[in-house]
């Protein structure tokens, strides 16, 4: 069982809620977070898990998270966007995995500097540090090591403290696993106990203290750095490729060549004392890979413009997935089956289809319909073949279209992608079985409706059937014979109902004949004893 098993169907409403939320409000929200909360099981339980099984506290923190991460555009910061001497001083880094498997990230109070200059880019930076280790370990937790070694009031920034403590509670949900304070000085004995009035409730049992070698029984001494005794030779002062000085960093905000005079001197004596630790220490820089390529920049901004050019061309249904459909073995129809959820964003009607490259080895349900504005649908696919394995060859393609009705007859729906074919919206999607890759290539494939656009038309105009949002319009006999269905269903569970009245009634005379009877044999075995004593 999977650790989100046991939640499927808190996590199942707190996505279907969120995403009215969505619909209604996109601006306020990053596409990429959504399409995570629709398709990472684990990111939604991490809400429903950091507030006590509350649902509605869930949601909450959901839509204030995701608004926020999209207010601070925290997906557009990059490495390279934070100054060198961030990097260099070694004030914060994440480092290697502790033992029990999770990444730390060190906070080192000597090396930090406030300086209200930067303040905001020093809190930035403290963001995009942490949601780059909670991306890294797929948000299963990270530790931090607050590292007080050699700290002096000089270092101390209550706001600075304040907003770490902020951040990792209300939006990195259930990703610190634990707060390894290290070496606090006596003379910080007064800090210790106010930055712990800080913490909300839910972190107290987080907190963990270390003075000197205590904190190789949390880390191993091959992954701690050499400053607090370690032998890992990994520089947690390296640079990433593109980093700026801070001296053209806050010239960009629009401060003067007095104010940088006056704000680098701040960093001297930490530049310094890190200056000489590179000269005389042989450190291995970290993977390339490591760091957030200069190309990526070039490649969002593709991206965006994609993306705005799809808008414009009437981005008419949310897709999720929004690339690869996940089959899973269904026990119950021994089959594979994926589930496709559209989203109409409009406040129009959208007409839609599913077409595939190889219609007959599939069943959708519904292959066609009409979704009605700022609602949902879901969509099951289930495989037909014995054999997954021919699956991965296959490509599904998803048709939109706005339409100003919420009811169309087959002939119009029919008609409709042939008249307005230039308008028409479209989506591709790749199967997957299980934990196999897709392919994302585009082979000379032509998709098919299931079941041929033909023999729909004849069949449904035959049937007398329309096409209704989400699907089909079953006609006047269907309806009679489907209310005869049910007629005979209720009459079934009615007399169920009675004989279980029934069955109870006898039994509960039983229960009562046998206490009688437990009852009179009790008091006269009283009697014997009694008579005994006598």
């Amino acid at each position: 069982m999977s650790r989100s098993d046991r939640s499927a169907q808190n996590v199942k409403r707190l996505r279907e809620s969120f995403r009215q939320e969505y619909l209604d409000n996109q601006d306020l929200y990053y596409e990429e977070d959504y399409q995570k909360l629709e398709t990472d099981d684990w990111y939604v339980k991490r809400f429903f898990l950091a507030r006590n099984r509350n649902e509605s506290e869930a949601l909450k923190m959901i839509i204030e998270t995701m608004r926020w991460r999209k207010s601070i555009k925290i997906r557009e910061f990059r490495d390279y966007h934070f100054p060198i001497e961030f990097y260099k001083i070694g004030a914060l880094f994440i480092y290697e995995c502790d033992r029990d498997g999770f990444l730390t990230v060190y906070i080192r109070v000597k090396m930090h500097r406030k300086i209200p200059e930067l303040d905001d880019h020093s809190k930035k930076f403290l963001i995009h540090v942490l949601n780059k280790a909670d991306i890294m370990t797929g948000g299963n937790g990270i530790g931090v090591v607050f590292d007080v070694t050699g700290a002096g009031y000089r270092n101390l920034d209550w706001d600075y403290l304040k907003f770490l403590i902020n951040s990792g509670s209300s939006y990195f949900p259930v990703g610190v696993k634990y707060i390894l304070v290290v070496n606090v000085p006596w003379a910080l004995n007064a800090f210790r106990r106010v930055a712990l009035s800080f913490l909300p409730a839910s972190w107290f049992g987080l907190i963990k203290f270390a003075n000197g070698d205590e904190v190789f029984n949390y880390i191993d001494r091959n992954s701690v750095p050499d400053y607090l005794g370690g032998n890992c030779k990994r520089n947690f002062r390296a640079i990433p490729p593109g980093s700026q000085p801070v001296s053209q960093v806050i010239t960009e905000f629009g401060y003067s060549l007095q104010d940088i005079d006056r704000i680098l001197p701040e960093f001297s004596d930490a530049l310094e004392e890190a200056t000489k630790e590179l000269e005389t220490k042989d450190y291995v820089n970290p993977s390339p890979d490591f760091w957030d390529s200069l190309e990526d920049e070039d490649l969002k901004e593709e991206q965006e413009q994609d993306q705005s050019t799809i808008k414009r061309s009437a981005n008419c249904l949310v897709v999720n997935p929004s690339k690869n459909m996940m089959f899973r073995y269904d026990y119950c129809d021994r089959a594979y089956v994926a589930t496709l959820v559209m989203s109409n964003p409009l406040e129009s009607p959208v007409a839609f289809k599913i077409q595939s490259t190889s219609p007959s080895r599939y069943t959708v349900s519904p292959s066609l319909g009409i979704v009605l504005p700022k609602r949902t649908i879901s969509v099951t696919i289930k495989f037909n073949q014995p054999s997954g394995d021919e699956m991965i060859k296959d490509k599904f393609l998803i048709l939109g279209l706005p339409v100003n009705q919420t009811w169309l007859t087959v002939e119009d729906f029919y008609h409709l992608w042939i008249k307005r074919k230039d308008e028409i919206y479209s989506h591709k999607l790749l199967p997957l079985l299980d934990e196999d890759q897709g392919d994302d290539g585009d082979d000379d494939q032509d998709y098919q409706d299931n079941g041929n656009d033909k023999m729909y038309k004849r069949k449904l105009i035959k049937s007398e059937k329309g096409i209704i949002n989400g699907g089909i319009k079953i006609s006047s006999n269907c309806n009679k014979q489907l209310d005869q269905q049910m007629s005979k269903l209720t009459e079934r569970i009615d007399s169920l109902a009675t004989q279980q009245r029934k069955t109870w009634f006898f039994l509960t005379i039983i229960m009562s004949l046998y206490f009688l009877i437990l009852s009179y044999y009790a008091f006269d075995i009283v009697n014997i004893i009694q008579n005994y004593h006598n």
